[in-house]
């Protein structure tokens, strides 16, 4: 009763990590049901089994974002049963999660994200390497994932733009230029070539064995870098990611250019930098004006 939903899932594109997270919330509620669920019994589940799962997960001080996740699987599972005809209708439909409040991103300011990226030594090869990594990171706002992705392919001699793949396999273009540009060919002009991997692919950043480099790598790079230069207690690639963001938008970049550089599909996404601009905006003007 689950699986067919998870493949629908994967060829929907959505992201495996996704997939497994709706398939382990959709298990979680089927658990606390009175009986087992099958083809036969999925239309005992009604608009109560779902409230009284979601008054559970409230009661039990779970944080309304994961409420609000367990909710969404639920909804999503049970429009595809109703697509493919197994239900006539939607317990979840007139559900509506406790409001969450959205923490503002967490970012390094200017002077710190300069001077990580000027932490790697330049004289060994995997320096070059971490400084090609941090370089693309707040230079791009690239994610963690789409990072670890990249083949040399990508990188093309003659052009100032770098392909990435994002969430849904949506393919947009990075501009490359300037200081990312000169990072990743310093890089490239002394790394070895990688073997490729079991797709035929040469990945663009590699460890010590030649291997794609991990997430759990890059992971622990940023995380050194940031916290040697900012002191952050939240020290992670997305925070290179919103640090390029919000220096955008303070900077006077236009939201919608933002939007698309971030690959975000809804602008109310992008709109929480606006909120840390605002934000910081106001603590200045509690700081510094005598009327405050």
């Amino acid at each position: 009763m689950i699986d067919g939903f998870l493949q629908h899932l994967r060829a929907s594109n959505c992201s495996p990590r996704t997939v497994e997270a709706y398939g382990r919330d959709v298990s979680a509620f089927f658990s606390t049901l009175e009986f087992e669920v099958t083809r036969r019994t999925l239309a005992r589940i009604e608009r109560e089994h779902v409230r009284a799962y979601v008054a559970t997960l409230v009661r039990g001080r779970r944080s309304p974002r994961t409420v609000a996740r367990r909710l969404a699987a639920l909804r999503r599972y049970f429009r595809y049963q109703v697509e493919n005809g197994s239900l006539r209708g939607d317990p979840t439909l007139g559900l509506r999660p406790p409001r969450a409040s959205r923490p503002l991103p967490r970012f390094v300011d200017e002077r710190s994200a300069l001077r990580l990226l000027d932490l790697p030594d330049p004289a060994s090869a995997t320096g070059r390497r971490d400084r090609a990594i941090l370089e693309l990171l707040y230079g791009t706002g690239m994610r963690l994932g789409e990072l670890v992705e990249l083949d040399r392919d990508d990188v093309q001699a003659q052009s100032e733009y770098l392909r990435v793949v994002g969430k849904g396999d949506k393919e947009r273009l990075l501009p490359c230029t300037g200081m990312v540009r000169r990072a990743l060919t310093t890089y490239l002009d002394g790394a070895a070539l990688p073997p490729p991997d079991e797709e035929g692919r040469i990945p663009l950043f590699a460890g010590r064995s030649g291997a794609r480099l991990s997430r759990r790598s890059v992971q622990r790079l940023v995380a050194s870098a940031i916290r040697r230069t900012a002191a952050a207690s939240k020290a992670s690639p997305h925070v290179l990611r919103h640090s390029f963001a919000t220096h955008m938008l303070n900077a006077g970049a236009d939201l919608r250019a933002v939007q698309e550089l971030l690959g975000h599909s809804r602008l109310s996404t992008t709109q929480v930098y606006t909120h840390v601009s605002v934000e910081r905006a106001r603590r200045a003007y509690d700081r510094a004006h005598p009327r405050a």
